[in-house]
């Protein structure tokens, strides 16, 4: 799960992202703690050793907690010299590109809540959940010059340092503050912390439960109309442990069929060409819906699908690649079965019969459960032996290779 906050200066966006992170259970990412601790780091370095000084650059979080190469900086680089340098050296495009892409790695396998002010329509333009989050430049004064709380500094310099940094952040050529399209506004000008940090929980609880209202929805329509018939739901685990619903691939409604007879939330790998168009890929990734690209190795959806597993879901994925006219083994490679032996997931053979003709019987067999020892280490060419007789499982064949 990957939430992205953004918002102007004095929004409240740390604060209130540390508090859903800490609710919901996830790692919170204050971004611009990242940059203050890249700014402290290259302070008093030439610019022309940036990129071999960034090659050997290490910033990790616990907690609160900042470390930079395994050290703790997080009072280090709240000092006025880091922030005062800190906008001037996050403009610099090497530094950024840096950044970004280390914020990209540590969320590919982490649940995060990441804020900023270019997550959701930069970092990380994948997330499931986008907010911006903002207020009046007035009242995000007010709230700043009662947390500075220095007779020093005056509330007319406070508003007038905000509206500079907004015009700033809106206008630079790196990645300006905006609200993406499929962002949720959050306007917190009339509303306390509590009142802003439900309103953003009670839309993520909103979103968990679109999944299965649709899947209910459209279910109860495909179950009828297609007349679905299942066999084999013995099969099915009853337990909420990791678990991978491998089918065979006869047409786009096969995952819409499964998930209708599935408890659980499956989140199925779907060919990228479905997320194109931002109205369905939106849709889809809702739905729990990833891409992959077909044509070679995507190391992000296979990222993302260890993820899943690790989080005790459920993965759904048709090793066939495409829809099948006739069985043809050859096909499957290793992917299933390296991904199974890696998270030591059950595989669950599911098998469409028919061919979806309105009220003409459906039937979706699940087969009994497979274990791929973890303790073995196969060869690649054992491991892609191992996937088809899983497929072998699927279309009720004799394996041809007894590795399971």
């Amino acid at each position: 799960m990957k939430i992205a906050i953004d918002g102007p200066a004095g929004s409240g966006k740390s604060s209130l992202a540390k508090e859903i992170a800490k609710r919901l259970g996830v790692l919170y990412v204050d971004t611009g703690a990242m940059y203050r601790a890249i700014t402290l780091k290259l302070l008093k370095v030439e610019e022309s050793s940036y990129e071999e000084i960034l090659k050997n650059t290490k910033i990790s979080f616990d907690g609160d907690k900042i470390f930079l190469d395994g050290r703790d900086v997080s009072k280090e680089i709240r000092e006025n010299e880091i922030s005062n340098k800190t906008s001037e050296m996050s403009k610099k495009k090497i530094i950024r590109d840096y950044l970004v892409k280390m914020q990209r790695e540590i969320a590919s396998d982490k649940d995060v809540v990441m804020e900023g002010r270019d997550i959701g329509s930069v970092v990380l333009k994948d997330a499931e959940y986008k907010f911006f989050i903002t207020a009046d430049v007035e009242t995000r004064a007010m709230r700043r010059y009662k947390q500075i709380n220095d007779d020093k500094v005056s509330f007319e310099e406070i508003l007038e340092d905000l509206k500079v940094r907004d015009y700033n952040d809106s206008h630079r050529a790196n990645s300006p503050l905006i609200q993406t399209e499929d962002a949720i506004l959050i306007d917190s000008t009339d509303l306390n912390a509590e009142e802003t940090i439900e309103k953003i929980i009670s839309y993520i609880k909103r979103w968990f439960m679109f999944y299965f209202a649709v899947r209910n929805f459209v279910g109860f329509f495909i179950r009828h109309i297609y007349r679905i018939e299942v066999l084999g739901s013995e099969n099915i685990p009853q337990d909420s442990e990791r678990l991978i619903v491998c089918g065979n691939h006869k047409c786009n409604l096969d995952p819409v069929a499964i998930s209708a007879v599935f408890d659980r939330q499956i989140f199925w790998m779907a060919k990228k060409e479905l997320f194109k168009n931002k109205l369905i890929g939106g849709f889809l990734s809702k739905l729990g819906a990833f891409p992959i690209d077909r044509e070679g190795n995507d190391l992000a959806a296979i990222k993302k699908a260890l993820k899943i597993l690790k989080n005790e879901d459920v993965l759904g994925i048709f090793p066939e690649g495409t829809r099948m006219k006739e069985v043809d083994y050859t096909r499957i490679k290793s992917g299933i079965a390296l991904i199974a032996q890696k998270t030591n997931s059950r595989v669950l053979p599911v098998y469409i019969e028919g061919d979806y003709k309105p009220f003409r019987k459906t039937r979706i067999h699940f087969r009994k459960p497979v274990m791929i020892n973890k303790e073995i280490k196969y060869s690649p060419e054992e491991l892609e032996n191992i996937s088809q007789d899983i497929m072998r499982i699927v279309y009720g064949d004799e394996v041809k290779w007894k590795l399971l």
